[in-house]
């Protein structure tokens, strides 16, 4: 039941503010996407 409401959730931002998220420059979201990464990563994160 929580992934039904998890998946609902995110399907409800993502269509919310999909068009306040075009407006975010592709080399941010890169950036974020680098730091997740390097923080979701065993060795290097904290």
């Amino acid at each position: 039941m929580a992934a039904i409401v998890h998946a609902a959730t995110l399907l409800a931002i993502v269509l919310l503010f999909a068009r306040l998220a075009s407006s975010i420059p592709l080399a941010t979201l890169a950036a974020i996407l680098v730091v997740v990464a390097y923080n979701w990563s065993p060795s290097c994160g904290p």
